[in-house]
């Protein structure tokens, strides 16, 4: 098995995007991409769109080739979108791009109403394409059920399991580590390798010490139980992410790393460190065309 992270904040864009390459499959997680319309009330840095604009290329590139393409839930650094903003991938280029594939999608339960309506959009073009996915095994490919996107009303996210009879991989989008339930399905899943976000600490207003706490141990306890751990999205929004993941590291001994480190690279924090782009490589104010706001 083979495993190409391709998007994600270590490597420069919001984005958990994925390729895994098995004998007879090479399976498409997650394919989106997008920029924080606004960060310390600055607009995405040039710098930082020219990093979207590559992984989004990268991601088009693929589609012809992939045999399964997998969506956890419908948020724009995740899918392709009908009304896509400039750093995000739009469904017309995402549908003009596809090959022989199957679209593998979280149905509707939990869905929040921009979830679901985005949900229908997809459907409404790509209908021949779309399996519904949640709870579906088959040998090598394996769906979680609903599971909390972080917290209680914030809408649900699916998980997806892959294994080659080797190694087995799961892709745990957007849980944030505060759900312990889903920590044990993946536990449960018996993984060699986890890829999954961290809780989003860079919204200090909205994340507890006690959230926090209950994160930090689901991730310890997800370390003991997988062989290579990494930890990256909302946590990486951060500059204090990675000591977020060298705590695990220490405390479980488990290889706990970033999506930058799993691809042999250092970690590119462009949106954690968009004030200090600006202060090194100045925009003129009548130049900061910033996105509009959504997710």
């Amino acid at each position: 098995m083979e495993i190409i992270i391709i998007g994600a904040e270590s490597l420069g864009v919001r984005s958990m995007c994925t390729l895994v390459k098995t004998r007879n499959r090479l399976i498409l997680i997650d394919p989106g991409v997008a920029l924080a319309p606004l960060r310390f009330s600055l607009p995405p840095h040039p710098l930082e769109l020219k990093r979207a604009e590559e992984i989004r290329h990268q991601i088009l590139s693929l589609l012809p080739e992939v045999t399964d393409i997998v969506i956890s839930h419908f948020h724009g650094d995740h899918a392709p979108l009908l009304e896509p903003d400039p750093s995000q991938i739009p469904l017309s280029e995402f549908k003009k791009g596809l090959g022989r594939t199957r679209i593998w999608l979280k149905s509707t339960a939990g869905n929040t109403r921009l979830m679901q309506n985005r949900h229908e959009q997809f459907i409404s073009e790509l209908r021949s394409l779309v399996m519904m996915a949640e709870g579906h095994t088959e040998p090598g490919l394996e769906f979680s059920p609903p599971v909390l996107h972080g917290q209680m009303g914030r809408g649900t996210v699916m998980m997806t399991r892959v294994s080659d009879g080797e190694t087995t991989f799961v892709h745990a989008s957007d849980i944030q580590l505060l759900d312990s339930a889903a920590v044990d399905l993946i536990i449960s899943w018996q993984p060699d390798i986890v890829f999954v976000d961290g809780p989003p600490v860079y919204l200090r207003d909205t994340i507890t010490e006690e959230m926090n706490s209950r994160a930090l141990e689901n991730g310890i306890r997800l370390a003991r139980h997988t062989g290579t751990l990494i930890i990256d999205h909302h946590l990486l929004r951060s500059p204090s992410g990675p000591e977020w993941l060298n705590r695990i590291e220490k405390t479980t001994g488990t290889s706990t790393i970033t999506a930058a480190h799993w691809e042999k690279k250092e970690p590119l924090l462009l949106e954690a460190g968009r004030r200090r782009l600006y202060t090194r490589y100045p925009v003129p104010v009548s130049d900061r065309n910033g996105l509009k706001t959504g997710e």
